[in-house]
């Protein structure tokens, strides 16, 4: 568990490093019937994962983050193009 935990750490510095890290970003954990379930995140306001419904299923914050940063830079360019919009 522990060597997994520091590749994610290292794999997480690795892309702060490289894109930098989001003005606001928070990560709420989900819970059913008092049961931890994973991690929704929010970067600057737009959810990730973006299905309705869907969260990152792992007990591991650092890894949600990460999974949620990659995600982000993927669809960043649309996000950017919505706030010129409005």
């Amino acid at each position: 568990m522990t060597e997994k935990l520091s590749e994610i750490q290292k794999d997480l510095q690795r892309h702060i490093d490289m894109f930098g890290i989001p003005k606001d970003i928070s990560l709420k954990p989900v819970y059913y019937y008092g049961y931890f379930q994973g991690f929704k995140v929010l970067i600057e306001g737009e959810k990730f994962p973006k299905e309705r419904g869907a969260f990152y299923t792992t007990n591991i914050w650092e890894e949600a983050l990460l999974s949620a940063l990659e995600e982000y830079e993927k669809i960043k360019p649309t996000l950017e193009e919505k706030k010129h919009l409005k």
